[in-house]
């Protein structure tokens, strides 16, 4: 799984700088990922797809609903036991029920969106290191 953070940063030849210019970059980088994850996932997408995911990130309960009865049974599939445990939102959270409708989304609508995230992380570290002189 892929952190950004401290590490990741010093991984790349960049994690010399202020608590403060570092907590600034992290915030950057992952605003960042999720303009270009999300322009990369919609390439292709009808706007009804986007409206639909652009409800269930912003927690319109009606929208999460409507996502989860298309589980049967979704509080006990692994994935959402899997989900609780890594996450540490209690069972029937607002939280974790939004997180894994959101990954059944996904799952339906964008089955490549892990490889997407790779492909720009990638693309970020590559930058980041021709880059890291003037960082």
């Amino acid at each position: 799984m892929f952190t950004l953070d401290k590490s990741f940063l010093e991984g790349l030849g960049v994690g010399e700088m202020s608590d403060a210019d570092m907590e600034a970059f992290l915030s950057y980088l992952q605003e960042e990922m999720e303009v270009r994850v999300g322009e990369k996932m919609s390439e292709g997408m009808s706007e009804e797809q986007i409206a639909e995911f652009e409800s269930i990130i912003d927690g319109d309960e009606s929208a999460i609903e409507a996502m989860l009865a298309t589980v049967e049974d979704y509080k006990n599939t692994e994935e959402y036991k899997k989900l609780m445990e890594a996450s540490g939102f209690a069972d029937g959270s607002r939280e974790l029920v939004g997180e894994y409708a959101n990954l059944v989304w996904l799952k339906k609508n964008c089955p490549q969106y892990a490889d997407i995230v790779r492909q720009v992380i990638a693309g970020l570290k590559e930058e980041i290191r021709a880059g890291k002189d003037r960082i």
